[in-house]
């Protein structure tokens, strides 16, 4: 990326590299043709919804100079105005019957929600006739991923688009047989398929793979760790008839449970040997 987005990125996400910003994966996925429900919309939080404009219209400003440009957008029952100061070039693009999706803080003015000067990214007419059918077209998911008022759900698209163009195969720490027996997808395909999806079993086939790689991943190093305590050198420590341990028990006023007795001849067993107990 270059040197503006990355810093971008970096204050608005942390993300430093390009594993960073593969793992920053989509928290949703909308539908060009499903539109989002606009009665729920929680008040002074940002927001990211599919939506279709109804109408445009510009008006001038009554305490100062300049215009305002209203655009109302809709999910066929609720509606919402984006509003814009000074920015009557939107129109050419807000047109009645485009979709596309919409984010900002949802605000209030005069008992009607609204995103004031809001980011927008329209669906373009002619692309279901470019390459796909319509229905496919409505139906494909689009990954919605965390953003900011900075970064915008599109930006990060696009930025992990850059990524993933040129990226090369990526080393699966998941072995072929367990990854096969279990019926997941390859690392690299699953990062592709993560972002970008044609049908929601690819999604899901990709996050399925890839919280089982984080498990897996999470239980090899502590394996790893164990093992390398299992190296130390420790002292053993043998109970010995009449010693401490049994006169401990034996001064108890109640009889130890079968489960304590287990439990006590499992701890005595692994501090007698030369290793150090992980227990």
């Amino acid at each position: 990326l270059g040197a503006r987005t990355a810093a971008a990125f970096a204050k608005a996400f942390g993300i430093e590299t390009v594993g960073d910003l593969l793992t920053h994966y989509p928290r949703r996925y909308a539908r060009r043709g499903e539109l989002t429900e606009l009665t729920h919309l929680p008040l002074d939080e940002n927001v990211t919804i599919v939506a279709e404009v109804i109408d445009v219209r510009e008006r001038p400003m009554r305490a100062k100079k300049g215009s305002l440009l209203e655009a109302r957008i809709t999910d066929g029952k609720g509606i919402l105005t984006l509003t814009f100061f000074n920015q009557a070039w939107r129109a050419k693009d807000l047109r009645p019957g485009v979709r596309g999706i919409f984010t900002g803080k949802v605000g209030e003015y005069r008992g009607s929600r609204q995103l004031a000067h809001p980011d927008y990214d329209l669906f373009e007419d002619d692309d279901p006739g470019r390459q796909e059918s319509a229905e496919a077209w409505a139906m494909k998911p689009i990954p919605i991923y965390p953003a900011t008022s900075t970064v915008s759900s599109w930006q990060v698209q696009k930025a992990i688009g850059v990524a993933l163009d040129v990226l090369q195969d990526l080393d699966d720490p998941v072995p072929d047989a367990v990854r096969h027996a279990l019926g997941l997808i390859p690392f690299d395909q699953a990062i592709e398929l993560i972002h970008r999806p044609a049908v929601d079993a690819d999604w899901r086939a990709a996050r399925k793979s890839l919280r089982f790689q984080e498990a897996f991943v999470l239980q090899m190093a502590l394996l790893e760790q164990r093992q390398r305590l299992k190296e130390q050198a420790a002292t053993p420590r043998v109970p010995k008839p009449g010693g401490l341990l049994e006169q401990f028990d034996a001064a108890l006023r109640f009889t130890l449970t079968t489960d304590q007795q287990e439990v006590g001849a499992a701890i005595a067993h692994d501090i007698a040997t030369p290793e150090p107990m992980n227990r």
